[in-house]
């Protein structure tokens, strides 16, 4: 991990394979990743991204029609899909082509058909999920024991924590919650590629970098005054003076910061929302530091305090009704928060927001300024990435940068 924190220099977003071609919640993702996130069990995702139309009652003459996917509306919970005219359609009114529909793997008696069931997942268990699909398509017998029968649920089951993690089947029955067999690894991978396809980290100011987002997060003081400088002051100057108006009413209200450290204003030229962030380091955690010289208290106060204040920032924005946010750095510069835990803080917030909303996932932009900012962000988000559904990894997030700081103090 400390290497990477050091030599991580370039973009790390991952290819889905053929070009991306379609954008959903303002990013480019390819229809067949939508489809193996939110669709149907079952099937392979053809080529020319066309389904069959299933089920419908209203207008039976859709059925067994094929249209062409173009989006998925979280909000609704259907699939956005051209015919003669664009059309919402649920998931189960949807489905793939079946595999015998490409392939003659029904027709095949491979030396594998007299296999015992129970043999063959005995050894399955033991393959790669790959190896296990591949085998699955070597025989009816094959097929129907490692995919089909009501066994092979719990051999997927298996693979699925092996080979993502223990947190993925909750992740994935937050989408599908009947879901089982072999199409839950299918959905854990297609999510762990949206999260990576709806985070974004780039360079620059958030001033400059949040085109196309209704949101951009400010930083303030807790009083709200506009020193001028740094990321506040660039984010409400190009927000201008109909979020500065904005901002004066709310000096005048008592006990602002109350119930919670982020308050929405207009975002004037900027954007439509500006959501002010307080990013003064609480009075309770200021005694920690004063009161013990213990390290180990002292960066599990901080990161309490830098957890909430990111969960804080998502949870009014997808609250207010947006699903996309760009913000800065939160508590580096002025504040003088070191990057290593602002980005671990940024990064689980984010991760963990995902996981609540996997199938309503918000894009993030995190803007940086400062070209160490944007290295350590890459590392941190590629270790979570990594270990997508292994919580206790990526909670311990904060001891691993504590070690690298040990091992490699120059990159402070």
């Amino acid at each position: 991990f400390s290497a990477s924190l050091r030599a991580r220099n370039v973009d790390t977003s991952r290819s889905n394979g053929a070009g991306d071609v379609m954008i959903h919640a303002g990013v480019q993702v390819q229809p067949k990743l939508l489809w193996e996130s939110y669709g149907q069990p079952g099937g392979v995702f053809p080529a020319n991204g066309c389904l069959y139309v299933q089920d419908i009652k209203n207008k039976p003459e859709l059925n067994e029609q094929h249209v062409e996917v173009l989006d998925w509306h979280p909000d609704r919970g259907r699939f956005a899909v051209k015919f003669s005219e664009p059309l919402l359609l649920k998931p189960e009114n949807l489905r793939a082509p079946d595999i015998s529909d490409e392939t003659n793997w029904t027709k095949s008696d491979s030396h594998l058909y007299d296999l015992p069931a129970c043999v063959a997942q005995r050894i399955a268990i033991a393959l790669p999920a790959r190896i296990v699909a591949a085998l699955a398509a070597a025989s009816r017998a094959m097929r129907l024991s490692l995919w089909l029968c009501p066994q092979a649920q719990s051999l997927w089951a298996k693979l699925l924590e092996r080979g993502h993690g223990p947190c993925a089947a909750d992740v994935v029955h937050a989408v599908r919650p009947m879901l089982a067999g072999p199409t839950m690894y299918r959905v854990a991978r297609g999510l762990k590629r949206i999260f990576d396809k709806t985070f974004e980290l780039v360079d620059g100011g958030a001033d400059q970098r949040s085109g196309g987002f209704k949101v951009v997060a400010c930083p303030v003081a807790r009083r709200l005054l506009n020193f001028q400088v740094g990321a506040q002051g660039a984010i409400r100057n190009a927000a201008g003076p109909q979020t500065e108006a904005a901002i004066s009413e709310l000096q005048t209200l008592q006990r602002l910061w109350d119930s919670s450290p982020v308050a929405l204003v207009t975002g004037g030229y900027l954007s439509d929302k500006l959501a002010l962030t307080m990013t003064e380091i609480p009075y309770d955690v200021l005694q920690i530091f004063r009161s013990t010289q213990v390290e180990a208290d002292r960066h599990t106060a901080l990161m309490s305090w830098l957890n909430r204040l990111h969960d804080c920032l998502l949870v009014s924005v997808r609250d207010a009704g947006y699903r996309t946010l760009s913000m800065p750095t939160l508590c580096t510069g002025g504040i003088g928060i070191p990057i290593q835990f602002v980005a671990v803080a940024a990064v689980q917030s984010i991760y963990r927001d995902f996981c609540e909303h996997p199938s309503d996932p918000m894009r993030l932009r995190i803007c940086c300024f400062e070209p160490l900012h944007l290295q350590m962000l890459r590392a941190v988000k590629d270790e979570v990435f990594d270990n997508f559904y292994r919580a206790e990894v990526t909670e311990d997030l904060v001891s691993l940068l504590q070690r690298s700081q040990r091992e490699h103090p120059e990159d402070r």
